[in-house]
């Protein structure tokens, strides 16, 4: 059995954790930002793949889906859309947080924390979503009630 590290004191070991997961999250995007290179320059052409998914699969078994999901992290969370360094902001909440901040307005996002637990920023989504739900049937009764007024004052 391997021994376990020492540490002098709590703030020791939570600094050298902050560190770790800050050096994850940004280990994401800068892995978002090497795949887009691939995609969008010439830097496969030595490798006999024809794209970036076919590459990342065979060398790394990322399929095309987390391709994607890396790629959109770079594009919204890294500075200036294109780059491998994470906005400041964005610092310290780690893929998985990310990947659900996806889908959130900026607004929102602008809002959350790296304190926010994952299943806390999976319930903000999950709000969000159940109201853009209640707003698309409120659009298509309004709708659907226009319709049937159109309807209705033509046969008059």
């Amino acid at each position: 059995m391997e021994q376990v590290i020492e540490y002098r004191s709590y703030q020791e070991y939570k600094q050298e954790l902050d560190t770790e997961l800050k050096k994850t999250a940004e280990g994401f995007v800068r892995i978002g930002y090497l795949l887009k290179v691939a995609r969008d320059t010439s830097i496969l052409a030595e490798s006999g793949y024809d794209n970036v998914v076919d590459f990342a699969r065979a060398e790394y078994g990322i399929d095309k889906t987390q391709v994607s999901r890396f790629i959109h992290i770079n594009d919204k969370f890294s500075q200036g859309g294109y780059a491998p360094e994470l906005k400041e902001e964005y610092q310290g909440f780690g893929y998985a947080k990310l990947s659900i901040m996806l889908s959130l307005p900026d607004s929102v996002n602008e809002e959350l924390t790296p304190d926010f637990s994952k299943s806390e920023v999976q319930q903000v989504k999950d709000e969000i979503d159940e109201e853009e739900k209640k707003r698309q049937i409120s659009k298509v009764m309004l709708e659907e009630k226009d319709s049937v007024q159109q309807s209705f004052n033509n046969k008059s």
